[in-house]
């Protein structure tokens, strides 16, 4: 069984579609690359994905459960969490305080549990402030923690981002344009982070980006959308020779592996 499947998804605007009959899988552990021109519908489906926007048809089913109608944070708190292109963290608060929010999702302890300072709570509070310390280390982002959000470098700022995602301890991670922004030595530290959490958390991936580069290396296959509908799902190598991608996006010789 697919631990997200996405059925027959189609949205519309005005008349316009942006998505139609649009369907993959991706199975539990796996790394999957999305692709596609600009304004092919990608950042459409990972709306529709989060509960950011209701599908117009299909369904999506997470874990085998049909997630459709459900809002952006019960999605959350079911496993999917979200790195967004474009920014996503507080930048008036410091690091520390920016991952210490990002991982309050996982806290299962009720308002009166906190009000009254339960066991539970207490407990729930430890391992929290244990996650974030592990992230900052994994990160490191230990030497700035007490630093302003907004006064780091933006390559930082991206590691930044990512860490209040992976406080969270998401199932499925969403990764969208991750390399924005990031030279390429902070581009391959970052996925070697990515990589080693993934490994050793189990942690189901599926990564937007431009760059082929960050694509071909990290996923193990990659779905090409264009106008909505998708026209390719193939390994890096078959997407490679694929002549219809070749035509639409990657252009003759504009990749080299």
């Amino acid at each position: 069984m697919a631990y997200l499947e996405i059925k027959g998804l189609t949205k519309y605007f005005s008349g316009l579609v942006a998505v139609r009959d649009f369907s993959f899988e991706v199975h539990k552990g796996e790394a999957v690359g999305l692709i596609g021109p600009n304004g092919s519908g990608k950042t459409t489906v990972l709306n529709m994905i989060g509960g950011y926007l209701r599908p117009n048809r299909g369904n999506i089913v997470f874990d085998g459960k049909d997630i459709v109608g459900l809002p952006p944070h019960l999605i959350s708190a079911r496993g999917i969490g979200r790195m967004f292109q474009i920014g996503g963290i507080f930048p008036e608060l410091s690091v520390l305080e920016n991952i210490s929010i990002g991982g309050h999702l996982r806290l299962k302890t009720s308002f009166w549990g906190l009000h009254f300072s339960t066991l539970n709570a207490k407990r729930g509070g430890v391992e929290h402030e244990r996650l974030v310390r592990e992230v900052l280390g994994l990160l490191g982002l230990g030497d700035v923690m007490e630093k302003r959000a907004g006064d780091l470098p933006k390559g930082l700022q991206r590691f930044l981002s990512l860490g209040m995602l992976l406080s969270r301890n998401p199932a499925l991670c969403i990764l969208d344009e991750p390399a924005t922004g990031m030279n390429a030595e902070e581009m391959a530290t970052f996925f070697n982070i990515v990589n080693k959490f993934k490994e050793e958390n189990g942690t189901t991936l599926v990564i937007v980006d431009h760059d082929m580069k960050v694509i071909m290396e990290n996923c193990s296959r990659i779905i090409v959308i264009h106008y909505g509908e998708k026209i390719a799902e193939d390994s890096p190598d078959g997407i490679i020779k694929n002549p219809d991608v070749n035509r639409v996006y990657l252009g003759e010789g504009d990749y080299i592996a």
